[in-house]
């Protein structure tokens, strides 16, 4: 084994001693810049994401935040103001069933 990797080195160097590459030298230079504007691309389309995020879940929660205040204020309006018309709907009922 050690004589064929022996025999390709020299085959290598009697061929100029160095290897070609599948493409030129500038290409390489072109195709990482063009990855690297890429990249960038991608990262400038995320800009100024996190706080639209924050605004958008603060607004989020603030409507959910306001629909529960609502819903607990109507329980507490049948509990308190509205609640008399509940005693005496129920106090109706309780009547209605006593005399059946």
């Amino acid at each position: 084994m050690t004589a064929s990797l022996l025999s390709l080195a020299g085959q290598t160097e009697a061929a100029g001693g160095e290897e070609s590459l599948p493409w030129p030298p500038i290409a390489y230079g072109l195709v990482t810049l063009g990855m690297f504007l890429a990249l960038l691309a991608l990262l400038w389309a995320f800009r100024n994401s996190a706080p639209r995020l924050e605004q958008q879940l603060n607004a989020q929660h603030t409507r959910d935040s306001h629909a529960h205040r609502t819903a607990d204020e109507q329980a507490g309006d049948r509990r308190t103001g509205d609640g008399h018309r509940a005693d005496r709907q129920s106090a109706d009922r309780q009547s209605s069933a006593g005399s059946h």
